[in-house]
């Protein structure tokens, strides 16, 4: 098994997981986002096992109109989106990537600006099976200028 591979894997599966996230936060706001990554894939080493089950956080500017704009699930080349829905309140979508990646989306709008979205994903890597969940949290941790 190509280590590479199952590497450039777990980063697609954190862009899909991601994607939701980083679309959906109001107008300015400066969101703390959460995603905690549960994957299985039988036979690969500890050391896969161990990139692809954590947990990171990382800060970003999101502008409302964002929410509900269409146009973001084109943004991504490397995902094909389809059974997309979207309105102020949630989002849900089915996506299908490259190297046979496959994954279903959905997302909700909370009361003050945060976000939860459970992502599962499954495909191959390498001729083995992967499968997972991930979830996304988003908190409002203040205003952005999201122009910079």
């Amino acid at each position: 098994m190509e280590l590479h591979a199952v590497i450039r894997a777990a980063r697609l599966a954190a862009v899909i997981a991601m994607l939701p996230a980083l679309t959906f936060a109001a107008q300015g706001d400066l969101m703390s986002i959460t995603t905690t990554s549960h994957m299985d894939m039988p036979g690969a080493p500890p050391q896969v096992a161990a990139m692809m089950n954590r947990t990171f956080t990382h800060e970003q500017c999101m502008q409302l109109s964002r929410r509900t704009d269409p146009t973001i699930w084109n943004e991504n080349r490397h995902c094909t989106a389809s059974n997309v829905h979207q309105s102020m309140t949630e989002v849900s979508a089915h996506l299908v990537c490259e190297r046979g990646m496959v994954a279903d989306i959905d997302v909700h709008f909370l009361p003050g600006g945060d976000v939860h979205g459970i992502v599962h994903l499954n495909g191959n890597v390498n001729g083995m099976r992967m499968t997972g969940e991930e979830t996304i949290d988003g908190k409002r941790i203040g205003s952005c200028n999201p122009d910079q």
